[in-house]
């Protein structure tokens, strides 16, 4: 029983060192973990791993053939398709990111669009298209070239969500953002509305004299 143990141990050490082990982690993590930041992408929308890999790392890296260079990328053959011996490869990230963006669906007030395309049309990467359907943005807020604010959670009840709404498109003054009376800074990240802006500096002056 204790060689039982030394030998066990000293297998999952060896696990964790080999080159493989963080790519089969990451991969679970992706389709299991739904703190992962990629969840939704994947395990939120079905893709798994198949048993052998999810129980048995040995036996993911056995099957898979060597990887060529560190800057490969586990990769699926099939996008909507699971983590299994049949349907994965190495790739490198350029090729990966355009043939996963290519074969991409998404649904937007019930119409079915290429992901491709519409990556194309907002300039955006990837990860920000896919988040703005997330979160329910409509078709011309998706495709924006624009930095968007988040929208709303869709769990949210009716009065907290039109709230929310609301404070996405004015300041709390009620002072709607037009461009013209948007104030952008930090990169576009952070927005002030000009009037309220404008009128804190007269009040200002007029205190200074």
């Amino acid at each position: 029983m204790v060689y039982s143990h030394h030998s066990t141990r000293s297998n999952v050490l060896k696990n964790t060192k080999h080159p493989l082990y963080n790519v089969w982690l990451n991969m679970k993590s992706r389709c299991f973990n739904e703190n992962n930041p990629q969840y939704h992408t994947y395990g939120g929308r079905g893709i798994y791993v198949c048993d052998e890999w999810k129980k048995d790392f040995q036996r993911f890296v056995e099957d898979m053939p060597p990887r060529p260079t560190r800057d490969h990328q586990l990769d699926r053959t099939d996008n909507d398709g699971p983590y299994s011996p049949d349907n994965c490869q190495w790739s490198t990230r350029k090729v990966n990111m355009e043939r996963r963006t290519n074969t991409t669906y998404v649904e937007i007030d019930g119409t079915r669009y290429k992901l491709l395309d519409l990556v194309k049309i907002s300039g955006r990467g990837r990860d920000t298209v896919l988040e703005r359907v997330k979160r329910g943005y409509g078709y011309s807020d998706v495709i924006s070239s624009d930095n968007l604010w988040r929208m709303p959670d869709p769990s949210l009840g009716g009065q907290a969500t039109a709230k929310i709404k609301r404070a996405l498109t004015h300041c709390k003054h009620g002072h709607e953002f037009t461009p013209e009376n948007t104030i952008l800074e930090n990169n576009g990240r952070h927005r002030r509305c000009r009037t309220c802006h404008y009128a804190r500096m007269k009040k200002q002056r007029a205190a200074n004299g």
